[in-house]
């Protein structure tokens, strides 16, 4: 139904923007776990509820990103969030 592909395009932009919005509050508030379960929480549900490679795919490159940018000032947090990234969702993301 046309209705449904919308309602399901909107919700995967809503998580997205969140997950946009988690980065810069990483930024601002670093070594704050809350804010990376908070990350981990929105990848899963990505992940899960839309179960499309090219979810999984962006999300990998978006998080390699992410925690490559971040590495210096959240090393345990990154280091955390990348093993759950390998182990709870299949994603294989590695630091560069």
């Amino acid at each position: 139904c046309v209705g449904c592909v919308w309602v399901f395009g909107e919700a995967i932009g809503v998580a997205l923007d969140e997950l946009y919005f988690n980065e810069d509050l990483i930024m601002m508030y670093q070594s704050h776990e809350s804010l990376w379960n908070h990350r981990r929480f929105l990848c899963y549900l990505l992940v899960k509820m839309y179960n499309i490679d090219c979810i999984k795919e962006a999300l990998m490159n978006n998080e390699r990103r992410v925690s490559t940018k971040l590495l210096k000032c959240n090393d345990l947090y990154v280091k955390k969030h990348v093993l759950w990234l390998q182990t709870a969702l299949c994603i294989p993301i590695k630091l560069l």
